[in-house]
């Protein structure tokens, strides 16, 4: 596990997958994982999402980040959907 200083409360983590080697690099892939817990330990939610690439090449190493299109995309329609909500109650008095 790769330690998230960003965050004090522990629920964000950022694991790293499998290394490939590709030429004279080195390709790690990164997740970062939310982890909600029920009260009791009754269940929880854990949502995983790409993160980026750690690109090792001899002893340099630098993060590609990866933007995750789909999570922008359900976030753009979540804003629309509240702004029409908002919009209709707004019409309708």
């Amino acid at each position: 596990m790769i330690p998230n200083p960003t965050n004090g409360a522990g629920i964000f983590e950022t694991k790293a997958g499998e290394e490939v080697a590709h030429g004279k690099r080195v390709l790690i892939p990164l997740a970062r994982s939310l982890r909600l817990r029920l009260p009791g330990n009754a269940g929880g939610l854990v949502w995983n999402r790409p993160f980026g690439i750690l690109v090792r090449e001899g002893t340099r190493g630098r993060l590609v980040r990866v933007v995750d299109a789909t999570r922008w995309i359900q976030t753009l329609l979540l804003a629309a959907g509240i702004a029409g909500a908002i919009l209709a109650h707004l019409v309708r008095r």
